[in-house]
């Protein structure tokens, strides 16, 4: 019986080492990260395609931010994207990588999405590489002007690189990349739970600490597991972050006692 709980519990791991695997896999898509304008300044004016820039600071790169300390930060920025060649023909949508911030998208002028959600309800999955279709009547003479609200309660954002991608690299990120990736993490969770539930009824007939040992660990990790495939968390988000990081050491803490 030992021996087949540290092989689970090592295909558990093993699994979870996979689906991270997945999460961060090779987009094969045009990377628009470079040479954006941002400001500090949050005025919904700065939508507008029409709405002069040039004042705002140039960046070589968006994809990290600092500001120094924790508190709520928001900001803009916006660019003039010419279509590539490549995708001129077919459905455009915007994609990003994984990271630690919500954003509204507009194109245009017009609203076409959100990665989260910003206040009053923030939600953020800093795990979450989302697509979001770029609407052909936003498009003019092969352009299309992107200007993005972006949102974070840490000291600075890491990883926002974005992409213009193809219906078939967005196919995959949504559908697969995505909620596939995310189910899976929340079937691991429930099979932590169920197996917890086993080897508690185990040490209540047989008091042997192992299953105890195991039963903590199956719990710790089932709650990381929630994390890495829930859309909405249960408890405020930096809180449930910081609760699931913690929540993998003392989880493999108590594999050690348990092996």
């Amino acid at each position: 019986m030992l021996k087949r709980k540290k092989i689970f519990l090592f295909s558990l791991l093993g699994l979870s080492i996979f689906f991270m695997s997945c999460v961060n896999g090779v987009k094969t898509s045009v990377d628009i990260t470079k040479d954006w304008k941002l400001s500090l300044q949050d005025k919904m004016d700065f939508a507008s395609p029409n709405f002069d820039d040039s004042s705002w600071e140039s960046r070589a790169s968006i994809s990290s931010v600092n500001f120094g300390t924790v508190g709520e930060h928001y900001y803009w920025i916006r660019k003039t994207i010419p279509i590539p060649k490549s995708l001129q023909n077919d459905n455009i949508y915007l994609g990003f990588d994984r990271g630690n911030y919500a954003v509204d998208v507009y194109a245009g002028g017009t609203y076409i999405g959100s990665r989260g959600s910003l206040p009053p309800n923030y939600n953020m999955r800093i795990e979450n590489s989302l697509d979001i279709l770029i609407p052909q009547n936003c498009i003019n003479n092969n352009e299309v002007t992107l200007a993005l609200r972006v949102y974070t309660l840490e000291t600075d954002i890491n990883n926002m690189n974005l992409y213009l991608d193809s219906p078939a690299q967005a196919f995959f990120q949504n559908k697969i990349h995505n909620i596939f990736t995310q189910r899976m993490f929340l079937l691991m969770a429930v099979i932590c739970l169920f197996m917890l539930v086993y080897s508690i009824g185990q040490f209540s007939s047989t008091k042997e600490m192992s299953y105890l040992f195991y039963a903590i660990s199956l719990g710790f990790i089932a709650y990381y597991f929630y994390d890495m495939g829930c859309e909405v968390p249960f408890i405020y988000y930096p809180l449930h972050r910081a609760v699931s990081r913690v929540s993998l050491i003392i989880s493999m803490s108590f594999m050690g006692l348990f092996l």
